[in-house]
């Protein structure tokens, strides 16, 4: 597996392959596009969107008052909040009704870890789901209704049910 040094270089030598002498500027717009998209949705009926959540290993170093105010460059980086939030994988039962105390929130839908089916149920109030696959699925969510997590897996659409 590529470290991220090595994830930017071959990203750097396919941008420059492809665009030759305006890589830099392809680059920079790449950075400010995804540095511009929200870190997480909280929705109004107490579910959390996001890429993924702190896993155990790094929780303890996670600041959420990143929410609350501007990001800077280092909360991107290792061990920056952000990155950490966005890269987080193990999350413990234990740690993900902490992170529901703490944001406020009953049931956390999360993306970045692969999944054979295309979702699964990972803990009492986490689903997690894949859709870059053909198994892959997504999740309708009326934002004017409350749901339990059984009620979330049981509305789970399989992409390749749609025409």
């Amino acid at each position: 597996m590529k470290d991220g040094k090595e994830m930017n270089r071959a990203l750097y030598q396919a941008l420059e392959r492809e665009y030759k002498q305006n890589c830099v500027n392809i680059q920079l717009a790449i950075k400010k596009f995804l540095s511009s998209q929200p870190l997480a949705i909280k929705c109004n009926n107490r579910i959390w969107l996001s890429h993924s959540l702190p896993g155990d290993n790094l929780a303890d170093k996670f600041d959420p008052k990143i929410f609350d105010r501007p990001l800077t460059i280092s909360d991107y980086e290792k061990p920056g909040s952000a990155y950490i939030l966005t890269w987080g994988r193990k999350h413990s039962q234990a740690l993900l009704d902490k992170m529901a105390k703490l944001l406020d929130v009953d049931i956390f839908v999360l993306g970045h870890q692969p999944q054979e089916k295309g979702w699964c149920k990972a803990g009492n109030n986490l689903i997690i789901i894949a859709s870059d696959h053909n198994h892959g699925c997504l999740l309708p969510i009326d934002l004017a209704k409350t749901y339990t997590i059984d009620e979330l897996g049981n509305s789970m659409v399989p992409l390749a049910t749609i025409p």
